[in-house]
């Protein structure tokens, strides 16, 4: 439960200290989680509280998370944090949101059945020993959890949320007599439980895979081909070209490539790429940003054309471009191809599913290594692989688009195609 009158008082008593501008951020996780590999193993309910409390004062800033709620220890807390806040660094660019009408949200469905959570999960482990009896489950969890969050500032803004959701994640291999499979994950998350968990989404189809991996040959020598990257695995990528091209990180140094280049060509016009928190299709919607403005879907690459940068109101003011109303809840739009279409038009190539890899040069260049992924040559799934390594660019790589797939996969969480890109650099056995 939120203690209204708390978040009040806050915010009266730093700003009787002198400050200029403050936040509030309350909020509550009561999760219920079940935890099993093999079979189930526990079942426990956490609930977990935490203030941010955020002060400017002559345009320093400072921040603290406080565990404790209790008003003495917060009292303390605010004079640590003002005193921190005096002696931090003057920037005239940290700032809180403006006004905006108070307002509710809601998500998710409000009945919780634990019964129906339980034989879920045990028709799932059984499906999984029936079907693929070489996997071996090294930690999985379903959660039901409900957030509860307050957000208010000294400008008027008071936001309340209260999201429901369930959370599936699985960490597993496959495991035959003389060889393993590498660690392979399953995230999933859904605004109430599917009728079977096994036949949901990939998860069939990525259980399959590490156990193909089992007979895994290499590839020899190198070569330039096609990628045709999973939903998951295009997650990652998206998220990284985002860090490193659109993101205050590389922005404020000016380092990005894509400095400049509003409404301007930077992908293939077969790429559509949008942050969408509150989109109908994504069950762990976000109603606000961390800074406290009420989010909307944004389109930031329109068929190839840069139309937003994706900065919070301290990047945005520092840059100059502006702050975006969004969060990081991507999807990347459906195209025309089926996936065997894809399989099928590949000379030579490898279908990614998973890719370890050290985070990628400012300019874009990535190298790693291909996990639970399989290789392609003459419009045909030749075998699994394992050792393959990957070297690219990703600018490069998200204009070398040769098609995306017509289905999507919804992980709860984000919504991703597969996508072929052409001509990169792949090694397998240079001996």
């Amino acid at each position: 439960m939120i203690d209204y009158n708390l978040g009040e008082e806050c915010i009266r008593y730093i700003m009787k200290r002198g400050v200029d501008k403050c936040k509030y951020i309350f909020r509550e996780d009561q999760t219920t989680k079940l935890k099993f590999t093999d079979e189930i193993k526990m079942l426990q309910t956490n609930i977990d509280k935490k203030i941010k409390l955020t002060v400017i004062k002559n345009y320093k800033k400072s921040s603290i998370i406080i565990n404790k709620t209790d008003r003495n220890s917060i009292k303390k807390s605010i004079d640590a944090l003002i005193d921190c806040c005096n002696i931090s660094e003057e920037d005239e660019n940290n700032d809180i949101s403006e006004y905006q009408f108070v307002e509710n949200f809601y998500s998710g469905e409000e009945e919780f059945d634990i019964n129906d959570m339980y034989k879920k999960v045990e028709r799932l482990l059984y499906d999984i020993k029936t079907f693929f009896p070489k996997i071996i489950i090294s930690s999985g969890h379903i959660d039901f959890n409900v957030t509860t969050m307050r957000f208010i500032n000294s400008n008027g803004v008071d936001f309340n949320t209260i999201k429901r959701i369930y959370e599936l994640k699985i960490n597993y291999f496959a495991k035959g007599c003389n060889t393993s499979s590498s660690l392979s994950e399953i995230h999933f998350k859904f605004s109430k439980l599917p009728v079977s968990l096994f036949e949901y989404g990939n998860i069939k189809q990525k259980l399959k895979a590490s156990v193909d991996q089992l007979e895994y040959k290499v590839i020899e020598g190198k070569f330039n081909g096609d990628l045709i990257i999973s939903p998951q695995c295009l997650l990652e990528f998206v998220k990284i070209y985002n860090y490193i091209f659109l993101r205050e990180h590389s922005l404020i140094c000016g380092k990005s490539i894509l400095q400049g280049k509003l409404n301007e060509k930077i992908a293939s016009e077969k790429l559509s790429i949008s942050c969408s928190p509150v989109d109908s299709r994504i069950c762990d919607k976000c109603f606000i940003t961390d800074d406290g403005i009420k989010t909307k879907n944004l389109m930031y690459i329109d068929k190839g054309i840069l139309k937003s940068y994706l900065l919070n109101i301290y990047g945005g003011k520092k840059t100059g471009y502006g702050f975006t109303p969004s969060t990081e809840i991507i999807i990347v739009e459906n195209g025309e191809s089926d996936l065997d279409d894809m399989i099928k038009s590949t000379h030579r190539g490898i279908i990614l599913n998973n890719f370890s890899s050290i985070e990628p040069e400012i300019n874009g260049d990535f190298s790693g290594i291909a996990k639970n992924s399989y290789y392609v040559e003459n419009g045909e799934v030749k075998y699994p692989i394992i050792g393959a390594k990957i070297i690219g660019n990703l600018y490069k790589m998200f204009n070398s688009i040769e098609s995306i797939s017509k289905n999507v996969l919804n992980m709860g969480f984000a919504i991703m195609p597969y996508v072929k890109v052409n001509n990169v650099s792949i090694c397998g056995d240079l001996k």
